[in-house]
């Protein structure tokens, strides 16, 4: 449990620096660290009070940090609109496409005469 203690660790430094790199690299060791901790504990019979009191520790851990990832999102998202105001529901808008509203009429006929 130490090294899913320490990537946790790892990746709240992370987190807090704003370090998108490192924090991706620290997922990937955290996650083959509980995949480790899960063939530990599938295969020893050591269960116990301990054992499943740093397992509750370390899964209200990972439900912070999930709710932390999803707040510092919120807040990059709150900056890109502040930075990129035109961009706010311009992906998928029926108001504008890709090239602006006048792509819709590109190369429209209004009137064929004979």
């Amino acid at each position: 449990m130490c090294a899913v203690e320490s990537c946790l660790d790892a990746l709240d430094a992370d987190l807090i620096a704003g370090d998108a790199s490192a924090f991706e690299t620290h997922c990937g060791d955290l996650q083959k660290s509980l995949l480790e901790l899960q063939s530990k504990l599938a295969s020893s019979a050591v269960k116990g009070k301990l054992v499943s009191e740093r397992l509750r520790v370390l899964g209200t851990r990972l439900a912070q940090q999930r709710d932390n990832m999803a707040r510092r999102s919120a807040l990059v998202d709150k900056q890109v609109q502040f930075m990129l105001p035109g961009l706010a529901g311009a992906t998928y808008s029926r108001t504008a496409g890709a090239y602006g509203a006048g792509q819709r009429t590109a190369g429209k006929f209004t009137s064929i005469k004979a």
